[in-house]
């Protein structure tokens, strides 16, 4: 009647038909590999994907399933990279060959780590939350961290505490059944993974393990009629075998919470174990192991800023890139590291191998002049210079001011003597026997003030490394605050929280009501947080929120999937919050 009344819903209509049906995109799943043993073009039909050559199916992967062909997931793990790198510079640094498979499991260095709660680069185990547990836990072997791993999961999660009480003896233990024992003796009578509840439908319920497998898939996978059907099936036999209803009831809700997502116990213990092994490493060969955690994270600001506060914490140096020392990547300096030169913006690999090269063959760089005659000015133009000098990377020669202003001069005299050897005329000083160009006196210039120097470091390596804005201010601040950007983990999802920092970025949006509001970036020294400020605190604080500025600021803290932001409501700059003094700051923090 609406099609025929309206001319307009009949067109909608009309289109809606066209493209009911139809694929709206290809997407590829990012690690599913099909298994088949005959070609799959004889089972399904295939296309090739988007972006490459690679050969996908048309039947997304229920569907792959359905035809009772294997799927595989093939995950690659940043962490076995940094195990590897870190093995390779021990024996480079220390001459030890290190075994990671064969290193003991009952190092005490190792388990005092992780009950620390210390676990910055420890794989699974640098969230806030995970910290706490496992300081809770006091782990004492590689089954304490796989059942950590399996627990910190949605759907067994609510059994941490449980499971940390019942270790230490501070919970009797107890089962559901007294057959389930054997099965969660190991666990201390909780649910951990998902063959306990296999275990557990066998024990209790007779099932067979195929039938066990039926169940705790239609758990995971959130099948409703076949849970529906498993349950009844479950408590039907319970029963049958001499199982109380309560016990039955009981048990079933045991199994309910894996809906939210569980791990299985061989994907547990393989993460416990590495995780073991980074501790291991990082506890007993700490600068070769965090040399290649930053390494690995170089291209994640946030990330290698919280390795840099670990380092320092650990008291081990991290210096600055430097032409005449620093590598591709991080490095080994004796008990230091050193920072890579890729890991200064606008600085491409090709530049930085041309400058290894160079001093690999003729020494270490006399001058910025020597530098521009040696190093390939092809790969290594003015951006990429600018870039290194204000990070400090040619600070032998000079201080950044000096160098910038010489840069033009040296750069057109290095291109000069690079195009005459290109064309086999060679310069006068070859002709003495000496290579080296001529030296001028770099120009008199005025120090660049320490602040800029921080922003340089800031835009062009993502963090500030020789110092930081709060530097000196970060004790007095600190009795102000009562949280830092590192701290925030989903135990304190909608807390009001007062945290102080630097701001390093400002975007202002414009709502649909036409009204202004901002997103910014809040830097502490344990790294960097977003805060939401709504229109209602914009319009009463906008001023304060420019690049550079430390601020005090109170808010909610909410977790959004795998982002956590502040929505601010309160806001103080660092002077008018110190002018209160604490005791008044806090009355005014509490009075919201």
């Amino acid at each position: 009647e609406m099609v025929e009344a309206d001319p307009q819903v009949a067109k909608l209509i009309e289109l809606a038909r066209q493209v009911e049906g139809v694929a709206r995109n290809a997407s590829t799943h990012a690690a599913g590999v099909v298994i088949s043993d005959e070609p799959l073009s004889a089972l399904m039909p295939l296309q090739r994907a988007t972006n490459s050559d690679s050969i996908m199916t048309q039947y997304e992967m229920h569907g792959v399933e359905a035809l009772g062909l294997l799927k595989f997931d093939f995950l690659g793990l940043s962490n076995l990279t940094i195990l590897r790198q870190a093995v390779d510079l021990i024996r480079a640094h220390r001459g030890e060959t290190i075994d990671i498979d064969h290193i003991p499991l009952d190092d005490k260095k190792t388990f005092d780590l992780l009950s620390s709660g210390e676990t910055t680069g420890v794989f699974q185990l640098e969230s806030p939350g995970m910290r706490r547990y496992v300081k809770d836990l006091r782990p004492t072997s590689v089954l304490d961290l796989a059942a950590m791993v399996a627990l910190f999961r949605p759907g067994p999660m609510d059994n941490i505490p449980a499971y940390i009480r019942r270790k230490h003896g501070q919970e009797p233990v107890s089962y559901l059944h007294p057959l389930l024992e054997p099965y969660l003796a190991k666990t201390y009578g909780i649910f951990v993974y998902q063959e306990d509840i296999m275990s557990a439908a066998i024990a209790l319920g007779g099932f067979t393990g195929p039938e066990a497998d039926t169940l705790g898939y239609a758990i995971r996978k959130k099948k409703s009629s076949v849970l529906r059907a498993q349950k009844e099936k479950f408590v039907t036999q319970a029963a049958e075998r001499g199982v109380a209803p309560h016990t039955i009831d009981a048990v079933f809700k045991a199994f309910e919470p894996f809906e939210r997502y569980g791990f299985n116990k061989a994907h547990a213990t393989c993460y416990g174990l590495i995780a073991y092994q980074t501790a291991y490493l990082k506890a007993n060969y700490t600068v070769e192991y965090m040399t290649s955690v930053l390494t690995a994270v170089r291209d994640t600001a946030d990330r290698v800023a919280a390795a840099i506060a670990e380092c320092r914490r650990l008291g081990i140096e991290v210096r600055p890139p430097d032409v005449h020392l620093s590598g591709l990547h991080f490095t080994v300096e004796g008990e230091a590291i050193r920072f890579g030169l890729l890991a200064v913006k606008n600085v491409g690999q090709g530049a930085i191998e041309s400058i290894i090269e160079c001093r690999e063959k003729d020494g270490e760089f006399r001058s910025l002049a020597d530098f521009c005659a040696r190093v390939d000015l092809r790969l290594g133009n003015k951006r990429v210079l600018e870039s290194l000098v204000r990070v400090g990377a040619l600070g032998r020669f000079g201080h950044p001011a000096q160098l910038l202003l010489a840069l033009d001069e040296s750069m057109a005299a290095g291109q000069a003597q690079q195009r005459d050897r290109v064309s086999g005329q060679a310069s006068l000083f070859d002709a003495l026997g000496d290579g080296a160009p001529s030296e001028r006196p770099l120009p008199q210039a005025t120090e660049a003030p320490a602040r800029e120097r921080l922003r340089w470091e800031k835009e062009l390596l993502g963090l500030y490394l020789s110092d930081h804005p709060l530097g000196e201010l970060a004790t007095e601040i600190g009795t102000y605050v009562n949280a830092y950007s590192g701290d925030l983990g989903e135990e304190l999802d909608q807390q009001r929280i007062v945290v102080g920092g630097v701001v390093t970025g400002v975007r202002r949006v414009l709502t649909k009501a036409k009204a202004t509001m901002a997103v910014a970036t809040l830097e502490d020294l344990q790294g960097s947080l977003e805060v939401v400020v709504f229109p209602k605190v914009f319009e009463e604080t906008g001023p304060t929120w420019v690049d550079d500025a430390i601020l005090l600021v109170a808010g909610r803290v909410d977790h959004k999937g795998d982002e956590t932001v502040l929505l601010a409501d309160s806001v103080w700059t660092w002077e008018a919050a110190a002018d209160l003094g604490t005791e008044v700051f806090a009355r005014q923090v509490a009075q919201g």
